[in-house]
């Protein structure tokens, strides 16, 4: 339904980044608030990768 919206035809691979950058750095804050995609002008784009807290194992050990 998003790729219908907006055009973005890579918005499972997109999602799919998001979930493995998450993944990798132990991020458990991912949310509909923070899954987004910019418009401008009526044209859509990727929105960088944000939001991505320190690892919490790494962070309570230092």
């Amino acid at each position: 339904m998003i790729a219908e919206i907006t055009g973005l035809e890579l918005s499972p691979q997109y999602l799919a980044l998001l979930f493995e950058v998450d993944a990798l750095f132990c991020n458990d804050d991912r949310h509909l608030s923070n899954i987004v995609a910019i418009e401008q002008g009526g044209q859509y784009d990727y929105c960088p990768i944000f939001d991505i807290e320190p690892p919490t194992l790494i962070s309570e050990s230092l």
